[in-house]
């Protein structure tokens, strides 16, 4: 699957979060608005998924996804995305706000945490359908001429396999030359 990062989401929502508190958070110390600006722009850059996309590939048992940024396409593990849910987790994993979590819950952070990764389907289903274009249907190579089975044998993997390799092919030639 492809997806675009959303580089002005980061951009704006760190913004928002700044612009939210500009006097700091009560009862700390001014120094927790960057410590946690800087971790939500680390949260991003790693990328935020909508949950139910994120729950849909895990399903699939989708492992990689490829992410469009600057005109590439680059892979990640689907390990090392986030949710929006595991992004607020994250947050709060940081060994500087951690301590402090209880205040910060009140702060309610999860504003600030919004998916990045914008799923690009056109491009998903333009890649799967050339994928499974260079599949081919044929399987095993049989020699003209050559004993594929014999009566009375019993019909393995292998050969069943082959038969349905012929089969495909006879099907194939069938429909072109239709």
């Amino acid at each position: 699957p492809y997806f675009t990062l959303g580089k002005d989401t980061e951009d704006k929502m760190v913004e928002k979060f700044m612009s939210d508190n500009p006097n700091g958070i009560q009862g700390l110390p001014r120094s927790y608005i960057y410590t946690i600006s800087n971790v939500l722009r680390e949260i991003y850059r790693k990328g935020i998924m909508e949950s139910t996309r994120y729950d849909q590939m895990m399903h699939d048992s989708v492992h990689n996804i490829r992410v469009i940024a600057n005109k590439m396409a680059i892979g990640l593990s689907m390990d090392s995305i986030r949710t929006t849910r595991s992004a607020y987790e994250t947050l709060f994993a940081n060994e500087h706000l951690k301590a402090q979590r209880q205040l910060l819950q009140r702060c309610n952070l999860h504003e600030y945490i919004v998916p990045n990764l914008i799923y690009e389907e056109e491009r998903t289903l333009t890649a799967r359908e050339d994928l499974l274009h260079h599949i081919s249907v044929l399987s095993g190579a049989v020699f003209k001429g050559q004993k594929i089975i014999d009566r009375g044998e019993i019909v393995d993997n292998k050969t069943f396999r082959i038969l349905e390799s012929l089969k495909a092919e006879t099907e194939l030639r069938s429909t072109l030359t239709a």
